[in-house]
């Protein structure tokens, strides 16, 4: 599972949420099994939950991928739950959606100084995985400390500073060589 923060809905965020989406979900022309992507726009009061495995009617191109976030951004508007099969709005903030999935999960924050993710080991029955990513940001002291109280630990997927879907690409890539 993959969780996107993002302060608003800047213009700017949409090319990225698209490019997230796909790193997140999408396996060549098909969708991933068993991921969670959760993106949650602190400013504008809501969260976005998609299941990869009830996912359907969304293709990777800009046209589909728009067509779905329309809905999703109409459907916030006004209070809906379920605006596209697999998808979830929940009216809560970024950090009760990450309490609510990180139950007997592995957790990892994106964090530039911390271990490699080549060089993690992943030990135990721990099969499932949440690696949160803030877009628009680095994270502040305060929610670093927040996030290891809910026992996130710091990842390091790339020695740069690079967009969301790019860190995405390169966890599921180190996850795939694992056979996760």
């Amino acid at each position: 599972m993959y969780a996107l923060r993002a302060l608003s809905l800047a213009d700017d965020v949409l090319s990225e949420l698209f490019n997230t989406l796909r790193a997140a979900v999408m396996i060549s022309q098909g969708i991933r099994k068993n991921v969670h992507l959760i993106i949650s726009f602190e400013n504008e009061g809501f969260t976005i939950i998609f299941d990869s495995s009830k996912l359907k009617r969304v293709s990777p191109d800009d046209s589909s991928l728009s067509g779905v976030f329309a809905k999703i951004f109409a459907a916030a508007k006004v209070g809906k739950k379920t605006p596209h099969w697999g998808v979830t709005l929940r009216y809560q903030g970024f950090f009760q959606a990450l309490k609510d999935y990180s139950a007997d999960v592995k957790t990892f924050y994106e964090s530039k100084n911390s271990v490699d993710i080549r060089k993690l080991v992943i030990r135990g029955r721990h099969r499932r995985f949440v690696f949160a990513v803030f877009l628009q940001n680095e994270w502040c002291n305060e929610e670093r400390e927040y996030l290891v109280q809910l026992g996130f630990k710091p990842l390091r997927p790339s020695r740069k500073l690079i967009k969301p879907s790019q860190l995405i690409t390169l966890v599921n890539n180190e996850l795939d060589q694992r056979g996760f």
